[in-house]
């Protein structure tokens, strides 16, 4: 029986703190919603774009070399990005 070569080919790790749009639901009083703010996040994953508009960074790496948990983060919301591993 021949093995399964393991492959991982993205090695490039980073951090990306940036902030999201959020919401709520339910009825409220115009002063609560006055007071709603937008969420500050922080992504850790594998870099696959990082281009003028947007950064996409995939969070699980499967041996088949395929990809889980990707998302898309419009450059206009990132405060930073800090590599993590080269």
């Amino acid at each position: 029986m021949k093995k399964k070569q393991v492959k991982f080919q993205l090695r490039k790790i980073v951090e990306c703190r940036w902030t999201d749009a959020s919401t709520t639901g339910g009825w409220n009083d115009q002063e609560s919603y006055k007071e709603h703010t937008a969420t500050e996040c922080i992504t850790v994953g594998y870099a696959l774009v990082n281009d003028s508009e947007r950064v996409v960074i995939a969070t699980t790496q499967a041996e088949d070399g395929s990809l889980n948990g990707a998302i898309a983060i419009p450059k206009g919301w990132i405060r930073s990005i800090k590599v993590i591993r080269s």
